[in-house]
């Protein structure tokens, strides 16, 4: 599958959408104040905080819009449970970095953001392949403390995927724990 990605070389990658929507949702995560569905105006109002820290100001309204959306689509659809724990973002683990970690009662969980407006489907190899190296190292380094990694697409919930620490690839609403409950 060839992937064609739309971006501007005037922008600088810091202020792509993708970019600036992990650091909104990250930023979002670690905030204690954080209400169970945070509401357009909290979410705003972290967006704006990003988007200054930033200087961004070309484009503004749009970004703004854009970041916003998709960091409401995480938290509406995917976001954590009053039970869990932010454990962090941007942490290194194997090869790569993982977008946002969570500790749960169930275990460690990971969740990683795809932010495209061409958003990853079910087969895109590169992103299941990403997601399965995550599932693999932490289920080496976690061994019975780690319970998966989440592929969120947010522009098209219904592709987001679940990797089991036996590395198995289903789709996101058929996730169980070893348990028998779910996120």
């Amino acid at each position: 599958m060839t992937r064609v990605r739309a971006t501007s070389r005037s922008v600088p990658a810091r202020l792509e959408p993708g970019v600036l929507t992990h650091e909104l949702v990250a930023r979002c995560a670690a905030d204690a104040s954080r209400p169970a569905v945070p509401g357009a105006a909290w979410l705003l109002a972290h967006a704006y905080a990003v988007l200054a820290a930033h200087g961004a100001t070309s484009r503004r309204r749009a970004m703004l819009q854009r970041i916003a959306t998709l960091a409401a689509a995480y938290f509406r659809l995917f976001g954590p449970r009053a039970d869990w724990r932010f454990a962090g973002a941007e942490v290194r683990l194997g090869t790569g970095r993982i977008d946002l970690a969570w500790a749960t009662p169930a275990g460690h969980l990971i969740d990683e953001l795809k932010t495209s407006r061409f958003a990853v489907v079910a087969d895109d190899g590169d992103a299941i392949e990403q997601v399965v190296g995550y599932a693999r190292t932490a289920s080496r380094q976690l061994a019975d403390g780690f319970v998966g990694v989440r592929l969120l697409t947010l522009a098209i919930p219904g592709n987001a995927r679940f990797v089991t620490p036996s590395l198995a690839v289903v789709p996101l609403a058929a996730m169980t724990f070893a348990n028998g409950g779910t996120l």
